[in-house]
């Protein structure tokens, strides 16, 4: 834009350079790209549907034709080569070259994903789209399968293109192909015309794009949603100005994993009790417990990460209620439970048998009761200590529990 080189690594460094340079600025391209910022801001003010990208880019281009400007040091795109790239060369394939490659291919990859999986997840925000993550992976793969055929290099989601063709009104997928027909015709017929673009020009427009798509009402949202939320969009930020902003990406997505292992790690486990009108059982913990039967409800998917926590914290439930025997497991809310998770059922089935008490369950989900037959957890606890949450408790009641310190001994009525 300033015809400054920028030296940076970072966005910080980058203006500092800048500022240093500032006596070193090239007028010309200054003007250029400060006059296509002008354009393209000035012509949206008036209408979206006016092509303000195109129109300042073009008008760029005749300015640096009609004066000559690429002879007075005003940076252009240059000469096109009005040619398709040749196939490639695999002669020189073998397995060694894979294996000198292949790491540095995993690198290449994964950064690629990411970027298109941000641009890609920051548009379909903006526009209201559906995003098939999976479907996005699935076509860049391919491409970049296609690329190794032709010469090219490994394609990703481009944060300027993507976003230079949402902003120039790109409502469908169509206009992707469309612009790749267009840059084909262009490379055989404009090629001349295209060398003049001034860069400074292509700069202004990328700008004006990249400021667009910052969402200040969305940040908003963010700051006052969740703290985990807040933090991973800090920490990106801070990324952007000290990383390379794909880096700074793969930091955000790194920290989001990091912080929802923590959070599913250490999952709700609560002793609750029926409400007043006994049709639901909630957590009041201000209310007395049942001196034989305690109701733990897991509130968290049984995974190896989790398992350590739920088991702990219903084994200290059991010292807390020394006379508690029995437990009644409501699993309504595991979605997932790995072998972890069975192996640690078990080990809490163990401890209440020791005792001389047992362990039921309530509200099983259907793919956590299949790993539990398939992994034989139901003939190891009884088909029969499976229950209806409906008829659980009248059912220990009556064929498990002491009847006599319900009635005679217990000072509560919990049940």
């Amino acid at each position: 834009l300033l015809a400054v080189q920028s030296s940076g690594h970072n966005i910080i460094e980058s203006i500092l350079h800048i500022v240093e340079s500032l006596p070193e600025i090239h007028p010309e391209t200054a003007a250029l790209g400060i006059g296509a910022v002008v354009i393209v801001f000035g012509l949206r003010k008036i209408s979206r549907k006016i092509p303000a990208s195109l129109i300042a880019m073009v008008g760029a281009s005749l300015v640096v034709f009609l004066f000559s400007l690429n002879e007075a040091g005003v940076a252009v795109i240059g000469e096109l080569p009005a040619s398709l790239p040749p196939l490639t060369d695999f002669s020189m394939f073998n397995l060694d070259f894979v294996a000198r490659l292949s790491s540095g291919a995993l690198a290449v990859g994964a950064i690629g994903l990411v970027e298109t999986l941000a641009i890609s997840r920051s548009i379909a925000n903006q526009t209201g789209q559906r995003l098939d993550s999976n479907q996005e992976f699935v076509g860049q793969g391919l491409a970049n399968i296609a690329v190794g055929f032709l010469s090219g290099y490994p394609v990703a989601g481009s944060f300027s293109r993507s976003a230079v063709n949402a902003n120039a009104g790109a409502k469908t997928p169509v206009a992707a192909l469309f612009s790749s027909a267009f840059v084909l015709i262009a490379l055989f017929t404009l090629a001349p015309l295209g060398a003049l673009l001034p860069r400074a020009a292509l700069a202004g427009v990328l700008i004006i794009v990249a400021l667009g798509m910052i969402n200040t009402k969305e940040i908003a949202r963010i700051w006052r949603g969740t703290r985990g939320d807040a933090i991973i969009m800090l920490v990106t930020f801070l990324g952007t100005l000290f990383l390379e902003i794909a880096f700074a990406v793969l930091l955000g997505i790194m920290l989001s994993f990091a912080l929802y292992i923590m959070r599913t790690s250490a999952p709700r486990v609560q002793n609750v009790v029926p409400d007043e009108d006994f049709k639901h059982f909630l957590y009041q913990p201000e209310k007395p417990t049942c001196p034989q039967l305690g109701v733990i409800d897991i509130l968290g998917d049984l995974y190896f990460g989790a398992v350590n926590h739920v088991e702990e914290t219903i084994l200290e439930h059991l010292e807390k209620y020394k006379e508690q025997r029995f437990l009644l497991i409501r699993m309504h809310n595991v979605n997932h439970c790995d072998f972890s998770g069975i192996h640690m059922l078990e080990n809490v089935v163990k401890v209440c048998r020791d005792k001389g008490g047992d362990v039921f369950m309530v509200r099983v989900s259907y793919p956590v009761r299949k790993l539990m037959e398939s992994t034989n957890f139901i003939e190891f606890l009884g088909e029969n200590h499976f229950l209806i949450e409906e008829e659980a408790i009248g059912h220990m009641f009556h064929k498990v529990l002491d009847p006599a310190v319900c009635i005679y001994e217990c000072p509560f009525r919990v049940f």
